[in-house]
């Protein structure tokens, strides 16, 4: 079921994006961006999402009220009503996520998320970020968080790429060699 509501939100997202492609994707992708972390911090919203279809009314008032909320552009509004109209609403958040890896496809853009233990300066992100760039080999959009389970290190997690250097990675080589010693 997951894979097949990733399939529809990809269909919706391209399909939006299609017509929608003379409007500036930049506000799109903003206001798409806002929308996921909306939802990511709001999970309770996903219930309201998925209602059937007895419940129109109220999910065109959640509608109406996020759109406003977020202050969304007709094209976004549009392709909620549709989606309601559908009973697809459950989708808007996944396709929100798909808007914006589309775009960044487009623009020859990946997103990637460095995470450190502890802080990483402003010099340390932006050779962090070079490093990025030379590894993934686009334009790259970094997004830097703290992770205490790193214990002292780094690490870059892209779609596709999973690179780490960190107390935690060496901690784990060393327990492996003990186990496969056994």
């Amino acid at each position: 079921m997951k894979n097949r509501n990733a399939q529809l939100a990809y269909k919706y997202a391209r399909a939006f994006l299609n017509v929608y492609a003379d409007q500036a994707l930049v506000d799109e992708q903003l206001q798409s961006k806002r929308l996921t972390e909306f939802f990511h911090n709001h999970k309770q919203l996903h219930f309201f999402l998925k209602l059937p279809e007895r419940f129109y009314n109220v999910q065109k008032i959640i509608i109406d009220r996020l759109a406003d909320t977020l202050h969304l552009g007709q094209p976004l509004r549009s392709l909620f009503l549709l989606l309601l109209e559908h009973q697809r609403m459950y989708l808007i958040p996944e396709i929100c996520k798909k808007v914006n890896e589309l775009i960044d496809a487009k623009n020859g853009r990946i997103r990637c998320m460095i995470a450190s233990w502890p802080t990483l300066n402003e010099k340390q992100k932006t050779t962090m970020r070079a490093f990025a760039q030379k590894k993934i080999g686009s334009g790259v959009i970094a997004t830097y968080s703290e992770d205490p389970g790193l214990i002292a290190g780094v690490s870059l997690t892209t779609d596709s790429l999973q690179w780490e250097y960190s107390v935690r990675k060496k901690l784990a080589t060393i327990e492996r060699l003990f186990h496969d010693g056994d």
